[in-house]
This record gives C-alpha cells, sequence and structure tokens, in this order.
C-alpha cells in the first residue's frame, strides 16, 4: 500500500497575470513554505487567494507530483520547478 503525503507546499503574494495584459504579466514566483495557516472559508494565509472573495472556491489548489512527473516528462520539460503549475499542496501517493 503506496502512503499519501504532502511533499510541499507554496503560496504567492501577488497574482501574476489576473487583471493583466499578457505584455503586464509579473513575475511573482511561489515561495515554498514548511507550514502555513489554513483559514475556512478563505484559505491559505499570506497566499495571492486569501480571502479573495466570498464564497471562492479556489482558495487552495493540490497537485500530484507524480503527474507533474508525468507532465514534464512528456512535454521534455528539463529544470523546471516544482511550483511552475501554481498550486498550493504538491502531494504524493494519489492522484
Amino acid at each position: 500500500m503506496q502512503s499519501i503525503g504532502i511533499k510541499h507546499i507554496f503560496i504567492s503574494p501577488d497574482h501574476g497575470f489576473i487583471g493583466r495584459e499578457i505584455e503586464n504579466a509579473q513575475t511573482h514566483q511561489m515561495q515554498s513554505v514548511d507550514s502555513v495557516e489554513c483559514v475556512a472559508g478563505k484559505g491559505l494565509k499570506g497566499d495571492r487567494f486569501f480571502a479573495c472573495k466570498e464564497n471562492y472556491k479556489g482558495q487552495v489548489t493540490f497537485f500530484s507530483k507524480e503527474v507533474l512527473q508525468g507532465v514534464f516528462d512528456h512535454v521534455e520539460a528539463v529544470d523546471l520547478p516544482l511550483w511552475s503549475m501554481r498550486r498550493n499542496i504538491m502531494v504524493s501517493g494519489v492522484d
């Protein structure tokens, strides 16, 4: 039986594209953190989607490390950071 685990937690304090034309996109990188406060109905404290708007359903996103590696392999990506999909919680052992 494979164990399920959280491998990485990422947050970003600001949006890169939302509300901007592509030529004015920002280059905010995701920050890897050891822990984060998760607030019900608001998301991850310190992240760009924290308390974005009432009843917003995108405060936290999960992504499988195995799926990400499959995507990287498929497109022959080399040296991309694990946060390149801009998801908050990188898990393993579950799709």
